[in-house]
């Protein structure tokens, strides 16, 4: 998993008052849907879900990496990641059944999404950033081979075109080819991203 973020740093939120939260309690607020930055949405019994993520998310909740008595690595880690913007993409079940099996008419079909989620999905993604639209940039493809009940896509993309870019509304796009769901926006607020924690070292 780390690669995936080191390669993404190779290829290529600021204002109010912020609290400060420990490690725990940080991934905890990233986490809790009521403040706009993980969403779900629930069509034709299958949950689409996406989390924003921070630089300070990633390397806590994927890389097992604390400030506390690694502040340098951590911040080194941080520094590492870059200026792209990070999220995780999941599709779940309601039984917690695999999701690649999910209506599916035969072997065929199973491995057609094996597939298209490993090799073809980036081309499905986009981010919107005031009149600006980026391509997905990285795409990788979590293959549990049925241990986990879901799909998980770690997604980045480039860096925001400019400063006044940055600060916009985002708007995640998929377009999913798989189950017919058409066309999916996720919105978040610059309100809620320049509310973001800071994280105690």
């Amino acid at each position: 998993m780390k690669l995936f973020y080191q390669i993404a740093a190779v290829v290529f939120l600021s204002g109010c008052t912020r609290m400060d939260l420990t490690p725990v309690n940080y991934v905890k607020w990233m986490e809790d849907e009521s403040n706009g930055l993980r969403q779900s949405k629930m069509i034709d019994q299958l949950e689409f879900q996406v989390q924003l993520k921070t630089n300070e998310y990633v390397l806590l909740k994927e890389e097992n990496i604390i400030p506390a008595g690694r502040k340098d690595e951590f911040e080194k880690e941080k520094k590492e990641l870059g200026e792209m913007r990070y999220f995780t993409f999941k599709i779940k079940t309601p039984d917690g059944t695999d999701p690649l099996k999910f209506r599916l008419a035969d072997k065929e079909e199973y491995y057609a999404r094996v597939k298209y989620y490993s090799f073809d999905v980036q081309n499905d993604f986009q981010l919107v950033e005031g009149k600006d639209t980026l391509s997905c940039s990285l795409a990788h493809f979590e293959r549990n081979f049925g241990i986990a009940p879901e799909i998980t896509c770690l997604l980045g993309f480039p860096p925001a075109r400019s400063e006044a870019m940055q600060q916009e509304n985002k708007s995640f796009v998929y377009y999913d080819r798989v189950f017919n769901s058409g066309r999916l926006i996720f919105s978040f607020s610059k309100e809620n991203i320049n509310h973001i924690p800071k994280l105690k070292s």
